[in-house]
């Protein structure tokens, strides 16, 4: 080795100084707690929407039973009109033949 030529450090020529490199990791350190509150925020956010998403989707499929079951009462009701109505116009035919029969023989 030659006595003429400085000695080479083992330290990197291109690191901070210990404050500054306190200070760097200080600043990384608050990024990363940042981006995750921020992360952690957003998702709140999102299931936030989601649950809210789920207790609509629930709400309306509730709503959509709650009206078919209400149609179904009315298809049944429908029906039962139609045979009541049905049998009565069978009945007044009866009686309108019963009556003709009648007249007609008691007024030639």
């Amino acid at each position: 080795m030659d006595p003429q030529k400085p000695k080479k450090s083992l330290r990197n020529d291109t690191a901070l100084p210990n404050d500054e490199d306190q200070d760097q990791r200080t600043l990384t350190r608050e990024l990363l707690e940042r981006a995750h509150a921020e992360a952690q925020e957003k998702a709140t956010v999102a299931t936030g929407a989601a649950r809210e998403f789920q207790r609509r989707m629930k709400h309306a499929a509730f709503e959509h039973r709650e009206r078919k079951l209400a149609v179904q009462a009315l298809q049944a009701r429908i029906q039962r009109e139609i045979q009541f109505l049905t049998a009565t116009a069978a009945d007044l035919e009866k009686r309108v033949s019963v009556y003709v029969q009648a007249f007609s023989r008691e007024f030639p």
